[in-house]
């Protein structure tokens, strides 16, 4: 948890450079929503870029994993960002990372049920 605290307050105060968290104007917070958002988009697309994903297409680029890992990280820090927007603080983000994993395993195990029960008759 301690480490989670460190990456959360390291991109605060980096992201505060572009974004006064002490205003609650929610307009504001839209429009930051939006811009990260797109950013997001983006970040999303370059993870793609540095894999073979196209599946009609010749596999041609070499896989480095340093550069998947450091896109991934932009990622990351995007989506740290909205969370900050939103005022989410790691504590928060942590518990609803826990209950929302359990709904969405629960909602896995009872969907593999369903097929498999369909697929025994």
């Amino acid at each position: 948890m301690e480490r989670l605290k460190e990456i959360w307050d390291r991109q605060k105060k980096f992201d505060s450079i572009f974004f006064n968290y002490n205003k609650s104007d929610l307009i504001i917070r839209q429009a930051r929503t939006k811009e990260i958002a797109l950013c997001l988009i983006s970040e999303v697309n370059e993870v793609l870029e540095n894999i073979n994903w196209k599946q009609h297409r010749e596999n041609k680029i070499k896989i480095n994993k340093q550069k998947i890992t450091e896109e991934i990280i932009d990622v990351f820090k995007y989506c740290l960002c909205l969370a900050l927007a939103w005022g989410i603080t790691e504590d928060e983000f942590y518990k609803e990372f826990k209950r929302k994993s359990k709904i969405v395993e629960a909602r896995f195990k009872n969907e593999a049920n369903k097929i498999k029960y369909l697929n025994e008759k």
